[in-house]
């Protein structure tokens, strides 16, 4: 090898190993950064130059690789609106003043909410969009309450949830109790009923012991309304169940509005037994009309809004996007990152559908912590630092010999 050639080769190596730890400080830097994902400086054997027409000689070249597809740890936090993909697969974003039809993917789910408009321009105080931490909304399908179906295209997510939701109309209640065998007394159950309004009514069932040891008198009374149904005698076996033939009454009511209704009462769990009355469980179908009482992420990433009358209803439904090779995706920004030719097309799925969601799945109150190992760095340093030394030495080495040659020469 020529004198130009220990210059020139030790010169790309100072410059090579140079770009290495300039890695290695991008990476140590963000160590804390959620969803970060490491870069690494690998090297290859490069062709420099030919000497002649029979010689050349090689250096070496730098090739990055990040390391997208490792998972960082995850860890728990105090916040609703913290997500974490444990899995494969990335958030769909849309840039905050990007172009519309651009998605952008991350694994950095510590978001927020904004009353901005996605097209920037309107602020709403009664709109919540998801977005990440420098802005960018956060993609999905977006519930529809009055078609109760979600949006068939992906949109920046909307997770205001509805502050009141309507009850229900009992249409069946459930007895589970006991009546005491001995009937010395009639024996009286408070029924809790939802009218057409959602209003709640108690309606009083009688019962008063017939003259057979295993035969009642069942009738129905009501503070603020009618009843037609008459009443009716019912039966119970030697070992206190009631004959299923008398487990379902039917009971036809009409409300001081107005208003009528027709509840099936279900006598199946009644029992005639001991001498104590006992009343285990009295459910309804019914309502009351709800108000927020919180919302969840569900772990098929799926928003749901639950009301303090246990109805629950979606909001929104996070998209995931996949694409075919992670660690060849274009780092963008934000801890967001693009697509490439070599990463393959994004596809996008629905964690809700069945098998899609068999391997992955969205935590909430979780972050995904940057996949740099603060070892390896360090490791890497070291090794690198002696690298550029070794190099510089050598540069040296050769530069004192090129000197020597020219004094020689002149």
């Amino acid at each position: 090898m020529s004198l130009y050639g220990i210059l020139s080769c030790s010169a790309t190596a100072m410059l090579v190993q140079s770009h290495a730890l300039e890695r290695i400080g991008s990476n140590v830097s963000n160590i804390q950064t959620v969803g970060y994902k490491a870069n690494d400086t690998l090297f290859k054997t490069q062709l420099y130059h030919y000497i002649s027409e029979d010689k050349e000689y090689y250096t070496a070249g730098a090739i990055d690789r990040r390391y997208v597809s490792l998972q960082g740890s995850l860890t728990s936090t105090s916040s609703s609106s913290d997500l974490a993909i444990n899995g494969d697969g990335f958030f769909l974003v849309r840039e905050r003043f990007g172009t519309p039809d651009t998605t952008m993917l991350t694994r950095a789910g510590n978001f927020g909410t904004s009353n901005i408009d996605p097209n920037g321009k309107t602020v709403d105080p009664n709109k919540a969009f998801l977005v990440t931490a420098a802005g960018d909304y956060v993609l999905g399908w977006q519930y529809d309450m009055t078609t109760n179906s979600y949006a068939e295209t992906i949109s920046p997510l909307d997770v205001t949830p509805v502050q009141q939701v309507d009850g229900t109309m009992s249409t069946t209640v459930g007895v589970d109790a006991n009546i005491p065998a001995s009937g010395s007394s009639a024996t009286n159950i408070g029924l809790n009923v939802y009218d057409a309004g959602y209003n709640s009514h108690t309606v009083t069932m009688n019962l008063v012991k017939a003259s057979d040891a295993n035969e009642w008198t069942l009738s129905f009374s009501l503070e603020d309304g009618v009843t037609t149904t008459a009443p009716v005698n019912i039966f119970f076996n030697g070992d206190g169940d009631i004959l299923p033939e008398y487990a379902t009454q039917s009971l036809d009511i009409t409300w001081a509005d107005g208003t009528s209704q027709t509840l099936t009462i279900d006598l199946s769990e009644l029992t005639q037994l001991g001498d104590e009355q006992a009343i285990k469980e009295i459910s309804t179908d019914g309502k009351p009309i709800g108000t927020l009482r919180t919302t969840s992420w569900s772990e098929d990433g799926v928003l749901n809004a639950i009301y303090t009358n246990n109805k629950t209803y979606p909001v929104a439904k996070l998209a995931i996007g996949t694409v075919t090779v992670p660690d060849s995706l274009q780092a963008i920004s934000n801890n967001l990152f693009g697509l490439t030719q070599n990463s393959g097309p994004l596809k996008i799925l629905d964690l809700t559908e069945p098998e899609v969601g068999m391997y992955t799945s969205i935590l909430s109150n979780t972050l995904e912590a940057s996949n740099v190992v603060l070892e390896q760095e360090f490791t890497k340093m070291i090794t690198t630092q002696r690298a550029y030394s070794s190099a510089s030495t050598v540069f040296t080495t050769g530069n004192e010999m090129f000197q020597t040659a020219t004094n020689i020469l002149s």
